[in-house]
Order: C-alpha cells, then sequence, then structure tokens
C-alpha cells in the first residue's frame, strides 16, 4: 500500500458504472477518513496511476478538494492505494466490475449489461488460454455475484422481451418479475394494442 497524489490517480475509461452520487460518500470520509484504499495500476506512460476499483472513492474526495469542504483539505490530497502491476487488460476490467459487482446496487438492467460484459470477457480469456472447466454460466455467476438461475432470467428477458416493452424494463420502470413473465408470452398481435 502507498499514498498517491490524487492529482495522478485518473479514472478507468472501461469504467460503466454511475459515480454520480457520493454525498454519502464524502460524509464518510469527512468524518472518519478514507477507509478502504483505491486499486490502482500505473497507466503506463509515466504520468500516473489508473483506477481499477475505487471510482466512487476518487470523485469524492476530488470533490472535497475541488470544493473545498474541509477546513484542513491536506490529508485528502494523497490516497492510499493498492498498486498491482499492469496485467492483462481483460483480467483488470473483470477485477474491476468484481470489485463494483460486490458493493454496488444495481438495477435489473444494469445486471443485464454486467452479465453480458462479464460474458465477453471471460470468453476473450478463453480464447488467450485460460482454462475455464465446467459452465461458463456459473463463472460469470460468480464474477457477477448472482445466482446462475438469476443470469438465465436476464438472459430470457434479453432475447425473448419484444423491444416496445423491453424499453420500460431497461429505464427502470418495469420490475424484472414482470417482465420475465412478459417475456415468457409469444405476443402475436400487434404491440400497439398493448397497454402498460
Amino acid at each position: 500500500e502507498m499514498c498517491i497524489r490524487d492529482s495522478k490517480i485518473f479514472a478507468n475509461d472501461k469504467n460503466f458504472y454511475d459515480t454520480s452520487k457520493v454525498d454519502d460518500l464524502i460524509d464518510s470520509i469527512l468524518m472518519q477518513g478514507l477507509l478502504d484504499p483505491l486499486t490502482v495500476r500505473p497507466s503506463g506512460d509515466g504520468e500516473g496511476y489508473i483506477i481499477i476499483s475505487g471510482h466512487r472513492r476518487h470523485r469524492a474526495l476530488m470533490t472535497i478538494l475541488d470544493d473545498h469542504l474541509a477546513e484542513d483539505t491536506k490529508p485528502f490530497e494523497t490516497t492510499p492505494c493498492f498498486v498491482r502491476e499492469p496485467g492483462d487488460e481483460l483480467m483488470e476490467e473483470l477485477m474491476l466490475i468484481q470489485a463494483n459487482s460486490a458493493t454496488r446496487v444495481l438495477t435489473s438492467a444494469e445486471t443485464s449489461k454486467q452479465v453480458d460484459r462479464v460474458r465477453d470477457l471471460l470468453y476473450g480469456l478463453k480464447a488467450q488460454g485460460y482454462a475455464f472447466p465446467g459452465r461458463m454460466r456459473d463463472y460469470v455467476a460468480s464474477a457477477c455475484s448472482i445466482s446462475a438461475s438469476k443470469i438465465a432470467r436476464l438472459d430470457t428477458i434479453k432475447s425473448k422481451l419484444i423491444q416496445e416493452i423491453k424499453q420500460y424494463y431497461d429505464d427502470g420502470r418495469m420490475h424484472e418479475s414482470v417482465a420475465y413473465e412478459l417475456s415468457l408470452i409469444h405476443i402475436s398481435e400487434p404491440t400497439r394494442h398493448l397497454r402498460i
């Protein structure tokens, strides 16, 4: 573990998680300091470090500095970090997702996107020679911290739910159980007659 200047820590462009709501984290950090170090890797250009996990914590720290939320900002100018060696990009992104899946509350549609991305990453690693004995769905479930049966439900919604209805699910206006039930129904009438 080492302390790194915040100006040398950069977001990972592969992070697709929401980092906008950090007020709760700001309050916690102001009261107790940063309890969990970030995980970063060298950026490769000698300019600094790229975040693997800890985007919301870093955003909170930067807000404290930028908005002068502490009387003394000096303690927040450096951040404790675990530094990992530059590794395989696919494995690194998988680590980012695993770290976030354990700590974030995602909507069903966001979880579905995460499942798709993890599946792509694992098949990419398999193509590079990594061995995955057993069912790939079990590895995806483990990486996303959900059950294999939930993945099956999400896959059914993704492939069978008609697009006009799926928009409601994607926007968070339809519960997963409703979307799943509707995805099992084969609708032959034009969907414009369907009222939701």
